[in-house]
Order: structure tokens, then sequence, then C-alpha cells
């Protein structure tokens, strides 16, 4: 019965490859619960990369046992290759993984590349998807697709793919450049393109960024690369800033009176603890205005908006109470009588 011969190949070849795929996965669920019990963190790294190498070398021992250039032998041989294309994937992808959280966890590296912390992520996700690009051009033309003509053929097709890969790439080349050039940070109070708010996350392709009505606005990385960003954060500290403006017609001890408002109200307010941070004072004739320019900071644990928004309450109650207006563009049209 052994020697019962099915698609070219005896019964008994069959049987091997059966009884390799059970050996297999016996060591398998050994290596798992023997690892684990010892709690060996490279085993938890590397464990699928054991696994599928496993699997490969029982596929390829079987191979022995059929006779070659049967359509099963083929089959097998172009399976075998393919979990050695995944296995050494990822290998790669794991030991891509290890290094780069290591750079991270090594004090002295750090202080001689500044990266961001967030750029451990985005490496990984770029060293995963390139490796899975190059696994499946390699795993096709194992199965005898030709890649390039392939991607020729597709015509339309292959110019929006070129397109789309264009569009990752120029995001992908705004995260880096957002990333080492150390402009942003999560947690980070900044405005972007006349939205401000906190930075929650910076991806492989976008960066968000949470208002203080909680809307969430998304930058692709390309914009954020391209725009005038203005950073509010430095040591924990948020910088606000404003510029009031007033009436030409504004009598200078207003101008004064204005600034003194100003400056009492932040020496008030108890959560605006770095008090040394407060510049108040009259420093522009604008074109429609007299402005006066006010800075301070707060400790970025504080409820910003809160802040900001007690401050217009009060300055514009103070204001109207010592009648001291704001100003709006104006234009004085003057009329000559010629009679």
């Amino acid at each position: 019965m052994m020697d019962k011969v099915i698609f070219d190949n005896k019964l008994s070849s069959y049987l091997l490859l059966l009884l390799f795929i059970l050996i297999s996965t016996s060591i398998t669920l050994f290596l798992l619960i023997f690892f684990r019990e010892k709690k060996l963190s490279v085993f938890k790294r590397f464990s699928l990369f054991f696994i599928l190498l496993i699997y490969s070398i029982s596929f390829h021992i079987s191979l022995i046992f059929f006779t070659k250039y049967t359509q099963v032998y083929n089959i097998l041989l172009d399976l075998t290759k393919i979990l050695y294309v995944f296995t050494f994937t990822f290998l790669f992808v794991s030991f891509m993984n290890f290094f780069i959280g290591r750079i991270y966890r090594d004090e002295l590296l750090k202080q001689h590349i500044h990266l961001s912390l967030q750029i451990e992520s985005l490496l990984k996700k770029t060293v995963l998807v390139f490796s899975l690009l190059i696994a499946l051009t390699v795993i096709l033309s194992i199965l005898g697709v030709n890649v390039l003509s392939l991607i020729t053929g597709l015509g339309i097709g292959s110019a929006a793919i070129a397109l789309a890969a264009q569009d990752l790439l120029t995001n992908l080349i705004g995260g880096m450049t957002i990333f080492f050039s150390k402009v942003l940070n999560v947690g980070d109070l900044v405005e972007i393109n006349d939205e401000i708010g906190y930075i929650i996350s910076i991806g492989l392709r976008t960066t968000k960024l949470k208002r203080y009505d909680n809307k969430i606005v998304v930058f692709p990385n390309s914009i954020v690369a391209k725009s005038k960003i203005i950073n509010h954060m430095e040591n924990d500290i948020v910088k606000i800033s404003y510029v009031l403006q007033l009436e030409y017609k504004t009598p200078v001890e207003n101008i004064k009176k204005a600034a003194d408002i100003v400056t009492k109200i932040l020496n008030d307010d108890e959560r605006i603890k770095e008090k040394n941070s407060i510049n108040v004072g009259f420093y522009k004739f604008d074109q429609y205005s007299l402005n006066i320019y006010v800075n301070f900071a707060v400790n970025k644990n504080m409820d910003v908006g809160a802040i900001k928004e007690d401050f217009h309450y009060l300055v514009k109650y103070n204001f109207d109470k010592e009648g001291i207006k704001f100003a709006f563009p104006t234009q004085t049209v003057e009329l000559e009588n010629k009679e």
C-alpha cells in the first residue's frame, strides 16, 4: 500500500511529509512552553523566526522523498522557498527593530544622535513596509510572475501606484525632517497654519493636533514640514503672547493704564507661577492701532485654555470699565471744498 502512487509520488512520501509537519509542530510547541517558563526575551523577540525556520527545514528535508520535477515536488519546492523568504524577512525585521530599540536605550548614543523618541516607531514601520515589499517581489518571482512586466502592464494603475508612492515618500521625508530637526514633540503646544493645540501623535504620514475644543486636526507631514510653526513649549513651559490693539485716539494715560491693567491681571492669577516671564509694554505704532505687547508663560500641566479664557474676560471687562477701546481697521477720508 505504501508503494501506491498519487500524482507521480508514492503514498509514503506524503506520509513522511505529514510526519515532518507533526514533528515541527511538536518542537514548536515545546519551545514555546519552555522559553515562556524561562522568560527569555530573546526568544520572545525572535519566536516567529524560529517557528518559520523549523517548518522551512521540515519542508526542505521532505523534498528528498518526492520525485524531482513532478507537479507536487515543484509546488513543495516553491512553498519551501516562500517559507524561507518569510523566515529571513522576519529575521531582518526583528533584528532591525532590536537594533533601533537599542539606540534609544543607549544614553551615549542619544547624546550624539539627537532623535525624538517618536522616530523609533516611524523607523520600525518603514523597515517593515520596505521589507514586506521586497519579500512580495521575491515571492512573485518564485511563482513565475515577471514583476516588471506586471507593473508595466498595469498602465493607468501603475501611474496611480507611482503617485501614491510619491505621496507616501513625500510625507515620509516630511516626517523625518520633523523628527531630526526636533521642531515638534508629542505634548507640545504648537500653532500650525493658524491651528493651535497639542501634538498628540507624529506618525508615518501624518501629524495630529488636538485643539482646545477637543477637535482633532490632521496634517500631512509634507505640509507640516513646509509650514510656519510656532512652538509654545520650552522646558515644560507654555509661552503665550498677545498683541492688544488700541485706538489711535487713545490718550497716553490710558495706554499706560491698559498696560498696568494687563500686568495686574497676570500677577493676580495664581496659576501663572512664572511671574518673571510677564512682559507687558507699548511697543508699536501700527497702521490702524497702538499696539501693546503681552508675553507670559505657564506650566504645561496647567489648563492653558482656561487661563487664556479668564484673561480675555478680565481684559475686556477692565478695558470697558476704564473706557479703553480696541482698534479696528479704519480709513479717514478728507473732502476738500474748492468753492
